[in-house]
This record gives C-alpha cells, sequence and structure tokens, in this order.
C-alpha cells in the first residue's frame, strides 16, 4: 500500500508550524488594522476634541516597528500622537 502524505514523518509538525504562523499573522493584520481605525476616529479630522482648534503637526516619533506622529493643540495644550500622517478631509 502506497504511503500517503500526511503519514509521512515530520508532515503533520510542519503544517502544524505553518498553521501557527498564519493564525499570527492574521492577528497581526487585525490588530495593525484596528489601530489605523483608532488613529482616524481619534484625528476627528484636525480638530481638537477639547477645544475644536485645529491640530498642529509637533513631530514623528520613532519606535521599534513603526513611526508615531505627533500633533498639538496650541490653544488648549491637548497632544495626541498617532499612527500615521493626517490630512484634513474637505
Amino acid at each position: 500500500m502506497k504511503e500517503r502524505f500526511f503519514d509521512r514523518p515530520g508532515v503533520k509538525p510542519l503544517i502544524s508550524y505553518l498553521v501557527v504562523i498564519l493564525v499570527f499573522g492574521v492577528i497581526w493584520f487585525i490588530m495593525g488594522t484596528i489601530n489605523l481605525k483608532g488613529s482616524e476616529r481619534a484625528w476627528n479630522n484636525g480638530k481638537c476634541p477639547k477645544c475644536g482648534e485645529e491640530l498642529k503637526f509637533d513631530s514623528a516619533v520613532g519606535h521599534a516597528f513603526s513611526t508615531g506622529f505627533v500633533y498639538h493643540c496650541e490653544n488648549c495644550d491637548y497632544v495626541i500622537e498617532l499612527s500615521g500622517p493626517k490630512n484634513k478631509q474637505d
């Protein structure tokens, strides 16, 4: 009788590793999407949530795997760090 592919030694652990890597990749993608959605909500089209004045770009902060963009309100000193550069929508 011919040996089936999945009965070969080392195939089951290999498939298990590939499934684990795939699951972690999907989780990483979902977390990144949630982070971007949160940044869009926090951006508030460039308006300060406290006083309504325009947020100004302050600086870019380098992290291990990303860059944070810091904006501040000159009126009330509100500061926010977002995951990407933002532009106001008309």
